[in-house]
């Protein structure tokens, strides 16, 4: 897995929080996004199994609308039909 921060404000932030913790810049990326997830869901008032439970429903959907299609819908090239070549919507 891969994720590539290209903004200098955001680098320079989670490794002032490395170093402030004594973390690995991943670690401290880890836990910082942890910790305002569970904000979030307190905020909402909604535990973590809670909402893996509504993330599991909604991989169930998912899954049901791709039991559904005609076979090779999904093999589409969505991009294609929705964007023109310079990356613009149709």
């Amino acid at each position: 897995m891969s994720l590539n921060i290209k903004n200098a404000e955001t680098y320079r932030l989670v490794k002032e929080l490395a170093d402030e913790t004594g973390q690995s810049m991943t670690a401290a990326v880890t836990e910082a996004v942890r910790a305002q997830l569970d904000r979030i869901r307190a905020a909402r008032g909604e535990s973590e199994s809670e909402s893996e439970a509504r993330l599991q429903e909604i991989h169930a959907l998912f899954e049901l609308m791709r039991s559904r299609a005609p076979a090779g819908y999904w093999d589409q090239d969505f991009d294609e039909q929705l964007y023109d070549e310079r990356g613009l919507p149709k």
